[in-house]
């Protein structure tokens, strides 16, 4: 498999004016002393309680602020002396000492032109907010590594300090890691872009980066045409943490590997490891892409400049946090900075190269987009944020709990935690106090009356269970942001809740079947409704490419599953025939095999290009891409497969049987069953976890079974319900500690 770097849309690298020899940069001297806090009590506390508190901290006095009642303490134990105070009643807060400066821009003469490195305005919702952190903290003894295209060495705007002596080449496997492509060098230069470097030539430009005093090391892994393989990249990894990175950028991305997973986990050890979401959505819903969708590894989106997602982006309950990307300008990812017409916020400027062009040795000033600038806005923060704690967990911590939330009140599958604002991180860090990010994680289920239960943070956004329905409820679907859900009848009729919209339904036609599923479209904003006999209904963006209703069926159909596109769907009957519609490839059947049992569900694979069936003696039948990794065909089951579950990787799956009895297989973990206790009521489905670490079962009285990471919410196990419940859905799953 071969990775990509992760701009928008592929490099044509453009020509840029006016080059700018390097400047001496200012260095700012720190001015906070170690070991200083600041003791807040409560009004009230007497002298001798809080000489008391002090003696506890082992602290000494230094001064007093009368009128907010605040000590200023010194302590040779900042840890101990925190938590010490932190414990008290009496102290309303502590924190250290921290630093504040004169808020300068940098003398970088085009740094106007950097939307993405400014404070956050009304209008600006998309920045990083560095500003307000310069000149004090600038990532000094970090080591960064970009995994990349290299760096082209030699730019007048160009990192200050890069490791020519570890820099290595897996391309072509030596000790030059020279660019060829561009990509990496514009991506370093957002991380450590030489800063504060005033205008000295004629052409007058420079720009600035996020981390200029960091360290640079390049290790290239992609070719010149942006293009490398998972061998190298994973090499690459490893490579940069075993040569002391803190900070390992990857701006490129594939489809899942475990090898590739495993050297994030490896490297996340010793490294933050930050990888850009992806950039294949094209104003849909696309799964983040590998390694940003690894466990261990901080999965970076995009935003516009006013903060919303870049349309690009991909998303999902694996992405951490958004930074700066950038929108696509009218003309493809990269415009000249003079050029009549464009706006500077479709892009991040930064220093590149350009193969083809001879003046200026190739270099030139480039606006850039993508979800590879996202991440690197990300890498640059960590380097800032690692030079004032080196402790990982601490940093990757304040770096979410510090985002600015965006979209719907919390973490959600949009923007992750939010917007990185690095000023904010570096403040919560300077004074010792990083909460804990926040969290959401919570579930639906559904009954045949439409009656909802809501879990956690799933909210309750309504239901039908007080209706008098036609037909009883069949399915339901989640809303691209988990803010909503649609319910399906059998007859077609639709009931959307939350931020689910109605488009249309069949509750006032007459069916020659009944409905007997749902699927939304990639960008949320259409549903597909598929009858027993195969008849396809077709609302809001979702495409009519064919249907079964007018063929007479051996067997019933009984699921359908689009592509990733959403311009195409396969239909599934009971003895597995398999009918495919739109850009939906026939890649094969049972529906020409004797079956020992019945075909119950299929599930399509995370790229849209392959899928598996399933019967209800665990029988598994893959096409396409859906890897075989076993079945219980040849085993008797207690009781029959109820449905099949896919890993999020897609590199394995889960078989539920209705006593509750798990199969896992490939990637997919088991973490427990209840095939070994005596159930009131079937298992009726399961939902897993975000990264697959636990999962829950639900059976027909509402009763919940948490397995692994999933921990329990409730259930309605205990209250007697109108109607059976037939399903579960998980609404959202943002936990930081997942990895």
């Amino acid at each position: 498999m071969r990775l990509r770097l992760l701009t928008a849309v592929p490099a044509s690298l453009a020509l840029l004016v006016g080059l700018t020899a390097p400047a001496p940069a200012f260095e700012a001297k720190a001015l906070a002393r170690a070991g200083t806090l600041l003791v807040t009590f409560a009004d009230g506390t007497t002298a001798p309680a809080r000489r008391a508190a002090h003696a506890a901290a082992d602290a000494s006095v230094e001064g007093r602020l009368g009128a907010i009642s605040t000590e200023v303490v010194t302590v040779d134990d900042i840890p101990s002396a925190l938590a010490e105070y932190r414990r008290r009643a009496d102290v309303l807060d502590v924190e250290a000492d921290g630093t504040v400066h004169a808020l300068i821009a940098p003398s970088d003469e085009q740094y106007g032109l950097q939307w993405n490195l400014q404070p956050p305005s009304a209008a600006n919702q998309g920045t990083l907010d560095w500003e307000p952190t310069y000149p004090t903290t600038q990532g000094q003894g970090v080591l960064v590594a970009v995994v990349d295209t290299g760096l082209r060495f030699g730019g007048p705007d160009g990192p200050e300090n890069v490791r020519r002596d570890i820099d290595y080449d897996f391309v072509n496997d030596d000790l030059d890691a020279e660019d060829e492509n561009g990509h990496g060098t514009h991506i370093t230069g957002t991380i450590a872009q030489h800063t504060g470097n005033p205008v000295n030539n004629t052409g007058g430009v420079s720009v600035a980066g996020v981390a200029s005093k960091a360290s640079i090391v390049p290790i290239k892994v992609l070719d010149r045409f942006g293009e490398g393989t998972v061998s190298d990249t994973a090499a690459g990894i490893l490579y940069a943490a075993d040569h002391g990175a803190k900070v390992i950028n990857l701006s490129l991305g594939g489809e899942f590997s475990r090898s590739l997973c495993d050297a994030v986990a490896v490297a996340s050890r010793s490294a933050l490891v930050v990888a850009a979401s992806g950039n294949e959505a094209e104003g849909g819903f696309v799964p983040v892409s590998y390694p940003g969708g690894c466990p261990t590894a901080m999965g970076i989106g995009a935003l516009r400049y006013n903060g919303t997602r870049a349309p690009y982006s991909n998303a999902g309950c694996d992405l951490a946090a958004t930074g700066p990307g950038g929108d696509l300008s009218a003309t493809g990812r990269l415009f000249p900075r003079t050029a009549g017409g464009e706006d500077p916020r479709n892009g991040i400027l930064q220093e590149a190269y350009d193969p083809g062009r001879t003046a200026g040795n190739g270099f030139g000033y480039f606006y850039d987009s993508g979800t590879s600038m996202a991440a690197a806005h990300a890498a640059g923060a960590a380097a800032v944020l690692l030079a004032i704690n080196p402790d990982l967990s601490t940093v990757r911590r304040a770096m979410l709990a510090s985002a600015r939330d965006l979209g719907a009140a919390g973490p959600d599958d949009e923007y992750g935690a939010g917007a990185l604002d690095l000023a904010r991180a570096v403040t919560m860090l300077q004074s010792g106090n990083v909460p804990s990010p926040k969290e959401a994680l919570g579930y639906w289920m559904v009954a045949t009356d439409g009656g909802i239960f809501a879990f956690g943070n799933a909210g309750f956004l309504g239901s039908t269970g007080d209706i008098r329905l036609n037909s009883p409820i069949v399915g339901m679907a989640r809303t691209v942001t988990g803010r909503g859900y649609w319910m399906v009848a059998a007859d077609g009729g639709i009931f959307t809740f939350g931020n689910a919209t109605f488009l249309g339904s069949t509750g006032d036609m007459k069916l020659n079947s009944p409905i007997v599923g749902m699927a939304t479209t990639p960008s949320g904003k259409g549903y597909w409704l598929v009858a027993e006999d195969g008849g396809i209904f077709t609302f809001g963006d979702a495409g009519f490419f064919g249907s079964t209703g007018a063929i007479r069926l051996n067997q019933p159909i009984v699921g359908m599953a689009p592509t990733g596109t959403g311009q195409g769907y396969w239909l599934v009957a009971r003895d597995g025939g398999i009918f495919a519609f739109g850009d939906a490839k026939f890649l094969g059947s049972t529906g020409g095999t004797r079956l020992n049992s019945p075909i119950v569900s299929m599930a399509g694979d995370r790229t849209g290009q392959g899928y598996w069936l399933v019967a209800s003696d665990g029988g598994i039948f893959t096409f396409g891409n859906a890897p075989f990794r076993g079945s219980t065909g040849n085993l008797k089951l207690n009781s029959p497969i109820v449905t099949l579950t896919p890993s999020p990787t897609s590199d394995g799956y889960w078989l539920v049987a209705s006593d509750g009895g798990i199969f896992a297989f490939g990637d997919a973990g088991f973490f427990g069953s209840t095939g070994d206790i005596k159930l009131n009521r079937p298992i009726v489905g399961m939902a897993s976890t975000c990264f697959g670490t636990g999962y829950w079962l639900v059976a027909s009285d509402g009763g919940v079974f948490a397995f692994g990471n999933a921990p329990f919410l409730g259930s309605t196990g205990d209250i007697a319900l109108n109607k059976p419940v037939v399903g579960m859905q998980l609404a959202i799953d943002h936990r930081s500690s997942q990895g």
